[in-house]
């Protein structure tokens, strides 16, 4: 608070952040527990517009974000009924109350509430890209980036100051619109678009979701999950998952083929476009059960059980664990950009597990094609993993850089 975020913005925020807190612990026992998250939301936001009202010194940032928020459209008669009824209970609240500025209106709260709803995004603490600590509107952000399942670009957010920066995660042409992406991209195709349009009131006609010959287009058909198939979800399964972790595993070919083609993209050794025709050629005759978000869960929850029973002593155990995490990163290559920072950190994943995994194995098991497995494919990942973390601004690519480091030090002396 009194370091290097006072000096960014802290210092002109944290007035008006205590008078919001003060003003939600004021008001809160007037609502249901649950309304009360949307009563100190609305107080932020009215008192950001109160101090852009009243203020005639107003920092460059706020009085971009003041005019951006003016902008912003509300949906408001879009919103379900249940929602409004909501907001109306909320308006009452504070605009009955004696820390109600004089200006606000009842519809005022409503429609803020409304235009927040559908206009914010992910919060992070500025230490991780991917967890989320909350929601935030960013008007600026709202007005500029529209969404793509398939973006070019994220946000991230410095550990220095909190500040959102941008960050291409392709190529980006001149004259290219610059899209983000509103929802986690390995969600099943009909399962974003109802989040879109619930959400943010838009039927998404991006690459993987327009009706198109695309090859994301067509992988992303061939992963989805239908909700009138959701009472088929036992046969949605993929076949021989594994239940016996003293056998040896095996991987098929699809996943080492997307594998190597992604690797190819972080290493600069294939162009985007290449990528996707090889996944398409991969996974083109696969079954859908195969490619179902029940298989990636199930592959994840495989990954993290062969790490808990390392311990056990049971066999195979760092090899199971690495060939897991290959069809997790083989998922997350068909649902996001190849140098997003899930693809990273899963990159850095398998590496680690790889380098493991060599440990437990004689040559013989190695040399027999058991798996795609030595120690050239553990640096390649690990320079996989550091371009993606680079380029996608990983907020702990410093400290990511430390073990890549340590491990490329650990294969040159074996």
């Amino acid at each position: 608070c009194l370091g290097d975020h006072w000096k960014v913005r802290h210092y002109f925020e944290c007035p008006a952040s205590k008078a919001a807190q003060q003003t939600t612990d004021h008001l809160a026992g007037r609502l249901k527990p649950a309304y009360r998250p949307y009563l100190r939301m609305a107080i932020g936001v009215i008192g950001n517009v109160d101090m852009s009202r009243k203020s005639k010194r107003l920092p460059r940032w706020m009085r971009l974000q003041a005019a951006a928020w003016d902008r912003l459209v509300s949906h408001r008669n879009r919103h379900p009924k249940y929602v409004i009824r909501q907001y109306s209970e909320i308006a009452d609240v504070i605009v009955n109350s004696d820390l109600a500025p004089g200006w606000l209106a009842k519809d005022d709260v409503i429609d803020y509430l409304c235009r927040f709803g559908c206009n914010n995004f992910a919060a992070h603490d500025g230490s991780d890209a991917v967890q989320m600590t909350g929601h935030l509107c960013s008007p600026v952000v709202s007005m500029l980036f529209n969404h793509s399942c398939l973006p070019n670009a994220s946000f991230v957010y410095s550990e220095v100051g909190g500040l959102q920066v941008v960050r291409a995660l392709d190529d980006i042409e001149e004259g290219q619109e610059i899209s983000i992406s509103y929802v986690d991209g390995l969600r099943p195709r009909s399962e974003r678009q109802a989040t879109l349009q619930a959400v943010y009131f838009f039927d998404c006609k991006c690459p993987r979701c327009a009706v198109s010959e695309s090859d994301r287009m067509r992988i992303d058909a061939m992963m989805d999950r239908k909700p009138e198939n959701d009472e088929k979800a036992q046969q949605m399964m993929p076949h021989g998952l594994p239940t016996d972790f003293a056998q040896a595993p095996m991987i098929e070919p699809w996943v080492q083929y997307v594998v190597k083609s992604v690797l190819g993209v972080l290493s600069n050794e294939m162009a985007t476009s290449d990528m996707d025709k090889h996944m398409l050629e991969a996974t083109g005759q696969l079954e859908a059960r195969d490619l179902s978000f029940g298989a990636y869960r199930h592959w994840l929850e495989c990954q993290d059980d062969c790490l808990d029973r390392i311990s056990s002593g049971t066999e195979h155990m760092w090899v199971w664990a690495y060939v897991a995490s290959l069809y997790v990163l083989a998922f997350y290559s068909l649902s996001y950009p190849p140098f997003h920072s899930l693809v990273g950190r899963q990159c850095l994943q398998c590496a680690q597990l790889a380098w493991n995994a060599l440990q437990t194995l004689d040559s013989s098991s190695c040399a027999d094609g058991i798996l795609p497995l030595n120690a050239e494919l553990v640096k390649r990942m690990c320079f996989g993993a550091r371009a993606a973390y680079k380029i996608s601004g990983d907020p702990s690519v410093d400290k990511t850089g430390a073990r890549i480091d340590l491990l490329l030090e650990q294969l040159r002396q074996d």
